[in-house]
């Protein structure tokens, strides 16, 4: 269940999927009904056995998907970060709040705040974790950063209604009020040109300080063995030894260069 709705999407042959089309999209969107399909059956089980009383339900997902209609170029999820590609939700079903119907939040948030989450719910708090729980009345709203590695390489965040993607090697930037273009069509980056290089010198700072809080609470975490194992395995995928000296050289110059360089093989995922 946890693939199929991952590119290149599918469910069970035996699976009566509503959707008749054979593109992407259709595909996706069978995948999706037959998800949501497998959690009723897991929501019945637990109902049958006793279980679901006593029982949280959540459901999430790491990233959105693109098909290409609201951006030409943009399709799957790794290439740009339009809302299409990380908006993302967080499902949670369970009998303590005794709700007659769905209740939805619009509060921005991210990955990173799932586990505090449930730990609040289920009465066992950990204030060491870096994320908030989400269901806290006194929750108080604040920017969720993002990146990609997939090049070009960029970050960005959110902050209320507005939303920053800037290039990280150019200083390219796009800037959004989704609060009245939800699909990222106009961008304002030359018109609020204050607040853009604001957003750049968070997400700089963000994206350092994340580095490090992260490597951090590895255990036993040593940067020149992380460091030399990933040079072994780009030795073992790149037999040719020009390429691989090429690429050696290519990142002492990056670690030697401007600090907005990161080691993207130790820092945090979104």
């Amino acid at each position: 269940m946890t693939v199929a709705t991952h590119h290149p999407y599918g469910a069970p042959s035996d699976y009566h999927a509503p959707f008749p089309g054979k593109d992407d999209r259709s595909q996706y969107l069978n995948a999706i009904h037959y998800t949501d399909h497998a959690v009723g059956l897991l929501i019945d089980m637990l109902a049958r056995k006793g279980l679901l009383e006593d029982t949280l339900i959540a459901v999430t997902g790491d990233h959105g998907e693109a098909f290409g209609d609201l951006h030409k170029l943009n399709f799957v999820h790794k290439n740009f970060i339009n809302e299409e590609n990380i908006r993302s939700f967080l499902l949670l079903s369970g009998a303590r709040w005794g709700l007659t119907e769905p209740v939805r939040s619009s509060r921005i948030a991210a990955n990173g705040d799932i586990m505090p989450t449930l730990l609040a719910y289920v009465g066992a708090p950990d204030p060491s974790l870096p994320g908030r729980d989400l269901l806290a009345e006194s929750l108080e709203l604040r920017k969720v950063f993002f990146f990609k590695n997939a090049l070009p390489e960029q970050w960005g965040l959110r902050d209320g209604k507005w939303k920053f993607v800037g290039e990280i090697r150019t200083g390219k930037a796009e800037l959004y009020d989704l609060s009245k273009d939800p699909q990222e069509q106009t961008n304002l980056a030359v018109q609020e040109k204050a607040r853009v290089e604001q957003y750049a010198a968070l997400c700089e700072e963000w994206f350092i300080r994340s580095d490090a809080e992260y490597t951090a609470r590895l255990a036993d975490y040593r940067p020149r063995e992380a460091a030399r194992s990933v040079l072994r395995s780009i030795a073992i995928r790149v037999p040719n030894c020009r390429a691989r000296d090429s690429w050696r050289r290519s990142v002492s110059r990056k670690r030697r260069g401007c600090g907005r360089i990161k080691r993207l093989w130790c820092g945090p995922v979104g």
